[in-house]
């Protein structure tokens, strides 16, 4: 069909939806936090090894793990120590590149992941 058979008012109708649409799809999407690196402060704050011990004295250990182009659990050899006891997520990972003071959070939050890992494998060997 050729634009000329619709009518000026169809055309009208079929624009208003498509704006209509568009306006609300847009507007549910969440805006992203303008500084992530915020998450650093409780995410990484607590000394690895300290948090370890302390959630494998409390009867709850997990194993840390990093978002990245896939996700990864530094520091552990064997996952079936992951699918035994579970895992959590470092808040504010992922494969995304940053700049600016959060360039090198994800560095830090794979060492800390390690850390935490290897103290918890350790506890749980003993």
């Amino acid at each position: 069909m050729s634009p000329t058979f619709w009518s000026n008012s169809v055309r009208t109708s079929i624009t208003l939806v498509t704006i209509a649409l568009t306006s609300t799809a847009c507007s549910s999407i969440a805006p992203m936090p303008a500084t992530p690196c915020h998450i650093e402060q409780t995410s990484l704050a607590q000394d690895p090894e300290t948090r370890a011990r302390a959630a494998v004295t409390s009867g709850s250990p997990y194993i840390l793990g990093i978002q990245g182009y896939s996700l990864t659990f530094p520091g552990v050899d064997d996952l079936a120590v992951v699918r035994t006891i579970g895992y959590q997520i470092i808040e504010g990972t992922s494969d995304v590149a940053q700049s600016g003071p959060c360039r090198d959070y994800q560095g830090r939050a794979m060492t800390y992941a390690e850390r935490f890992n290897r103290t918890i494998i350790s506890l749980l060997d003993q």
